[in-house]
């Protein structure tokens, strides 16, 4: 069975499932037996293979089945949500999730990475409201504890009709890379650091492989692309500011979460980037940008 932080085909992710969650109630005991759930899975996944399992598990039964009882199952009744569009609490999210599908009966969300480290999981996926349409890119971030799904970010961006590479939103094109998750992070918290904190477009020859793979629509393929358009935008706002980061490393695949504004009065973007790294460079690269409403459902920002 390929890793999950590959692409996640429908059968394997519920081969994966069927061995991997176990149930609130076992995690937050210790318990390494798990359910009649967890099968024999769960007797050898770390913690946070665990975390991951479940909240795959969670996100397809309730968005792709409409399983709402994975919400009392999985998700505190105190949750901090930083969806703008949601207020705080379990029962906010039974009710927005309800409301979509009741508009959208059809709709379907496949996932198509899933990475963890620590108590943070990210989901990639496809959220396709109405069937034969492109729909939207989207990232989830879930931070788990003791079983529940206690905090959630996410970020959503329309896929548009076309990029600038030729290259689709959600594609795996390189090989696996660096298998390290130590080395694959400080690579890219070196470059992030480098270029957005001290606007050194050197960072990019370094850790950039010049003909690295570009799913950002905006962007053609190859480190060039990404030098001209960071300058271009600095030239332009040379109070660029970058805050708020937030990392998931998971082996090869690093992701990196941050509010990005182009001054102080500026509410900005929040952006969530994957990166692959291979022999030190960054030679695939992910990402979804949306912009900071003005107002809120909750009072927690997007971050």
């Amino acid at each position: 069975m390929p890793r999950v932080n590959k692409i996640v085909p429908a059968a394997g992710l519920a081969a994966l499932l069927a061995v991997s969650v176990i149930t609130p109630a076992s995690t937050a005991s210790g318990s390494t037996g798990g359910s009649a759930q967890a099968g024999v899975g769960a007797l050898w996944r770390s913690p946070v293979e665990v975390n991951k399992a479940m909240v795959a598990y969670y996100y397809d039964q309730l968005f792709n089945h409409g399983n709402y009882a994975v919400i009392d199952q999985y998700v505190s009744p105190d949750l901090i949500q930083h969806n703008p569009g949601v207020a705080d609490g379990a029962e906010a999210q039974r009710k927005a999730v309800m409301g979509l599908r009741a508009q959208f009966p059809n709709s379907q969300s496949p996932i198509i990475r899933v990475i963890g480290q620590g108590d943070l999981v990210l989901l990639q996926h496809q959220s396709i409201l109405v069937p034969g349409t492109a729909g939207s890119a989207v990232m989830d971030i879930f931070r788990v504890s003791h079983g529940k799904i206690v905090e959630h970010w996410d970020t959503v961006q329309t896929v548009p009709a076309s990029t600038a590479s030729g290259n689709d939103m959600f594609a795996e094109l390189s090989s696996s890379g660096d298998q390290s998750t130590v080395l694959s992070e400080a690579v890219v918290l070196s470059y992030y650091a480098r270029l957005t904190g001290g606007h050194d477009l050197r960072a990019v020859d370094r850790y950039v492989s010049p003909s690295l793979i570009q799913h950002d629509p905006a962007l053609a393929n190859g480190s060039a692309a990404v030098k001209a358009a960071f300058a271009a935008r600095l030239q332009a706002n040379p109070q660029l500011h970058f805050s708020s980061l937030k990392v998931i490393a998971d082996h090869d695949l690093v992701s990196l979460r941050y509010h990005v504004q182009n001054g102080p009065d500026d509410l900005g973007q929040a952006v969530n980037d994957i990166y692959r790294v291979s022999h030190g460079k960054i030679v695939e690269h992910w990402n979804v940008v949306q912009n900071v409403p003005a107002t809120s459902a909750n009072d927690n920002t997007m971050f």
